[in-house]
């Protein structure tokens, strides 16, 4: 069961990465999508695993993947936020997509 987590957490961080990478996404839409692309797709695998975490017998693995999903998400999400610092203005970046 750890090996199917940690096969979930990578494939989601390698679109988080990706996600983050890209230049032309202001970055509020960067995190809006990191945050949601974390969401399974109903009938995948993700969603099948989530299902059985759901399972009072499962709390502790469930516990275990969110703690392991959070810490590996963590850097990409700060990695986003510190583009804020290095000179991306959030307010004037939320003012041109609400216009």
């Amino acid at each position: 069961m750890d090996a199917i987590i940690d096969r979930i957490i990578k494939e989601d961080i390698i679109v988080a990465k990706r996600i983050a990478a890209d230049p032309d996404l202001p970055v509020v839409d960067k995190l809006f999508r990191i945050i949601m692309a974390q969401s399974p797709q109903q009938g995948s695998h993700k969603q099948g695993m989530i299902d059985q975490f759901h399972q009072p017998s499962n709390a502790e693995m469930h516990q275990k993947s969110l703690i392991k999903a959070i810490k590996e998400l963590s850097p990409v999400l700060a990695d986003v936020i510190q583009q804020v610092c290095r000179g991306r203005d959030i307010q004037n970046e939320v003012s041109a997509r609400d216009g």
